[in-house]
Parts: structure tokens; C-alpha cells; sequence
């Protein structure tokens, strides 16, 4: 792919005079660093779908005093480059990486867990994803609808059978995005894909943003929680980082026991859609597979 002309058309219309390019290359997205007029920025196109859903994430951010990117440019409509794109501010930050489970980690995660709690608070106009730029159109009519969109979506229509025998995938589905204990009135703003966040490690722990938001974003902040311990263990962020997040959003925001339901039967949603998604990738799922039977029995 040619980002680097990309880049250049881009630069060309809005501006920019790039230089310090550095690339980085995502499964569904190539980011592009680089400088111009003492500004360091991050141009990104999408491989797969618009950013639409990133662009409304960090508007309604901004909106709320939600820490976030500042967003420069963007196009959507493909007519300047054959992608949609974006360009905010570059924000240096520090990693987790080497923090797996200690204080840094701990506390990382509190903070995150602090700044969480102001996107649930956040009222939408509607369920899964935007449709447009004012967030007026959403992608579901309901939250058990989206919970479905998201799976189907995600995952290969037989896959899970080929993990889990048919009354089990029968059990696990009317227990999640069939359970009609799981619907909600309301929908809120959700990060859809924690923990992405940038922060600084000194002098003191510090949230900057809240980045890369996942593909639904308008729903139950359960859906959030309940990803925690999910995440990839083989990641930057280690248990230590997830019961610091816990930590600090339920020391302000306790969980009701409506909330507490959905919880568990969303991480158990967030355990059978990753179990099936590790296998359709080829990557190791034995473990999450254990985790969801284990879970499994705890709930009937």
C-alpha cells in the first residue's frame, strides 16, 4: 500500500510539510507518525471499514471533558484518498510494558478506572454503533441486537460448534445476547476495546486519552467491565493493571445488583466470543475455552 503518497496528498491539501515519518502497521489500520512545523501528529487510515465511529468516540469525549486525542482533519467520504482518515495531535506517552503487577500497574489501572467512569456517564441516542456523524443514526435497535451484530460479525458462523457441542453454544447464547435480562432502556458512551489508553509514568501517573475505540461503542459500560479479565494475559497490561481498573471505578461508582448480573454474564459473552475468535485466528484458545465452561457452570 502506498500510505506514503497517501500521506503526501493528504499533507498537500491540508498543509502539513511531513518529515520523522515512522509507520505503524495494524491488523485493520496503518498509523503514520510524523512532524511538520514543530507539531509532532498521527495520520491513520482504515483498511477495513470509516472511522466514523472514532471521529464521533472522540468528539463526544471532547464534548464531555473526557480525556481524549484532539482530532486536526478527517475525511470520510474516500474522495481525497481512496480510505477514510484521520489526523489528531501525536500524544507522547509512556508504556506499561515491564509493569505487569506491581504498584505503576496497579495504579495505572485505578487511574484508568477513574476516567472510565466519566464515558459511562455519557447518554446516547442509540445502541452498537453511529451511523453518522452526529450520532442521530445507530447501527442496532436494541443492545441484545448489537451484542449479536458484534458476534456474528466477529466470528465464523461455525466455528463455535467445532469448539463446544451443541447444547452448550444453545446455553451460552440464551444466557447472553438472547437473554432479554441483559436488555437495557438507556444506551451509554462504552470504549468497546479496553484498555487502549495513553498515559505518562512519571512524575506521576497521569490518563492522557482514551484511543482506538472498538467497533460498538453505544451500550451497557457491563460490556466494559466485564472485558477486563478477558483481556489477552500476554499483553502489556497484567492483572495487576485490571484489579487496579476495578478498584477505581467501583471506589466511585458501585455496581447495583442488576449490574452485577449483566456483569457475569457479559464477561461470559466476552469468554465465548474470544474463545471462538482465538480459533478462527490460529492462536492458542484452550485456556479461554476453560474459562467459559468454568464460568459456565458458576451461572446455571
Amino acid at each position: 500500500m502506498e500510505i506514503e503518497s497517501h500521506l503526501f496528498n493528504v499533507s498537500k491539501i491540508f498543509g502539513y510539510k511531513p518529515k520523522n515519518i515512522q509507520y505503524i502497521y495494524g491488523s485493520n489500520s496503518i498509523v503514520a507518525k510524523f512532524d511538520s512545523n514543530n507539531v509532532s501528529y498521527a495520520f491513520k487510515i482504515s483498511l477495513i471499514e470509516s472511522l466514523m465511529t472514532e471521529v464521533y468516540f472522540i468528539n463526544t469525549l471532547k464534548n464531555n471533558s473526557v480525556p481524549c486525542q484532539e482530532l486536526v482533519n478527517y475525511d470520510l467520504s474516500k474522495k481525497i484518498i481512496p480510505f477514510s482518515f484521520i489526523i489528531t495531535k501525536w500524544i507522547h506517552s509512556d508504556s506499561f510494558v515491564g509493569h505487569i503487577d506491581d504498584d505503576i500497574s496497579i495504579k495505572g489501572g485505578q487511574e484508568y478506572g477513574k476516567g472510565l467512569v466519566g464515558i459511562h456517564k455519557i447518554e446516547l441516542r442509540g445502541f452498537g454503533s453511529p451511523l453518522d456523524i452526529d450520532g442521530t443514526k445507530w447501527s442496532s435497535p436494541t443492545w441484545n441486537k448489537a451484542l449479536e451484530s458484534f458476534f456474528k460479525k466477529n466470528i465464523r458462523s461455525k466455528t463455535p460448534l467445532k469448539i463446544f457441542d451443541t447444547n452448550t453454544v444453545e446455553t451460552i447464547i440464551n444466557k447472553t445476547y438472547k437473554n432479554t435480562n441483559l436488555s437495557i432502556s438507556v444506551p451509554y458512551l462504552i470504549h468497546g476495546d479496553l484498555p487502549n489508553s495513553l498515559a505518562t509514568l512519571s512524575p506521576k501517573i497521569k490518563l492522557l486519552a482514551f484511543i482506538d475505540p472498538g467497533g460498538i461503542i453505544g451500550g451497557d459500560p457491563m460490556f466494559d467491565l466485564s472485558s477486563v479479565y478477558t483481556y489477552n494475559e500476554n499483553g502489556d497490561f497484567g492483572t495487576g493493571f485490571m484489579s487496579g481498573l476495578i478498584s477505581g471505578y467501583t471506589d466511585i461508582r458501585k455496581l447495583t445488583t442488576l449490574e452485577k448480573y449483566r456483569f457475569n454474564h457479559l464477561k461470559l459473552f466476552h469468554l465465548f466470543w474470544k474463545t471462538c475468535f482465538y480459533y478462527d485466528q490460529k492462536w492458542n484458545h484452550k485456556h479461554l475455552m476453560l474459562e467459559t465452561y468454568s464460568l459456565l457452570k458458576q451461572l446455571q
